[in-house]
């Protein structure tokens, strides 16, 4: 347990050096592998994840520092490295500015996390199945969006998002906006559904009339 508390000392020395960094010089980031910005793997310092990375090694210090003097709080040799790859997927997670990077680092941490509830005994081993079952459902509810966001825009990048989200969608549908000079929100809604009517029979939608 002693070269964890070196490790973690070691993430926290670095973690506060990188928020000094950041904060003289603006956020930084690194485009792994050397590709171009959309393919590349796009890891992103900024004065938050600076901080949470600080927050983190720091947990991770004080958690080891208590596990190496109380010998039934570590349940076993297995929770030296299972911790030490939670604080790693839980950096990568602070890091990351691509969804998908997102979604890799979120599944490291839900196998850490179940891993470490199952270290406690056999009367552990029903809750760490619990919470994997919801990890793997909320996985695929965040893969589905992820899912709905590439098929629209092609980019997983989340700056490459936040520009077209500012930018708007070119061949987005113009409906009117009544009363706008008008104080108050007393109108009828005829007119916009009369309006999405119009724009779907353009788009060349099948339109059934009740």
């Amino acid at each position: 347990g002693r070269w964890v508390v070196a490790v973690s000392l070691a993430s926290l020395l670095a973690a506060a050096l990188a928020l000094v960094e950041v904060l003289g010089g603006g956020s930084q980031q690194l485009l792994v592998g050397g590709w171009a910005e959309g393919l590349a793997i796009r890891l992103r310092l900024t004065p938050l994840a600076a901080l949470l990375l600080l927050f983190t090694a720091l947990l991770h210090l004080l958690v080891a520092l208590y596990a190496t003097r109380i010998a039934h709080a570590a349940g076993g040799e297995d929770f030296w490295p299972l911790s030490c790859l939670l604080q790693a997927a839980l950096a990568a997670l602070w890091l990351s500015a691509d969804l998908f990077n997102l979604y890799v680092t979120l599944e490291l941490l839900a196998l850490c996390a179940v891993a470490l509830v199952a270290l406690a005994g056999d009367a552990a081993w029903k809750p760490a199945l619990n919470y994997l079952l919801l990890s793997l459902a909320g996985s695929l509810a965040y893969l589905l969006g992820v899912a709905l966001l590439y098929g629209r825009y092609g980019v997983l990048d989340i700056p490459a998002l936040a520009a077209l989200a500012e930018s708007g969608v070119p061949d987005r549908f113009r409906f009117p906006r009544p009363m706008l000079d008008r104080p108050g929100l007393d109108f009828s809604f005829s007119g916009l559904k009369t309006a999405v009517l119009y724009a779907a029979r353009e788009a060349g939608a099948e339109v059934v009339e009740r």
